[in-house]
């Protein structure tokens, strides 16, 4: 079974892609934010993240910066979401 990592601050955005996804079979693992998503254990293997770029504390692009260094998250996919249409915000900089 593929395990997702959802990292979003909004409950209603998390629920609703919850509600999705295990329709589909995936096993789902959530964050509210990005400490929260960095503190999983490295060893707790996810397929694929979802993150959300707005966040407080810690945004969506310093976490995958995080998380990209912390074994064996390196080759890990990952979906950033976003409500704003700037291309900046959609891409990883």
């Amino acid at each position: 079974m593929k395990r997702i990592l959802i990292v979003d601050d909004s409950r209603n955005h998390r629920n609703q892609l919850t509600i999705i996804l295990k329709k589909h079979g995936y096993e789902l693992i959530e964050a509210e934010n990005g400490e929260q998503a960095i503190e999983i254990p490295p060893k707790m293997y996810v397929d694929f993240i979802l993150l959300d770029v707005t966040m407080p504390v810690i945004d969506g692009y310093q976490t995958c910066e995080i998380r990209n260094y912390q074994e064996p998250t390196q080759a890990v996919l990952i979906n950033f979401l976003s409500a704003k249409n700037e291309i900046s915000h959609r891409t990883f900089r």
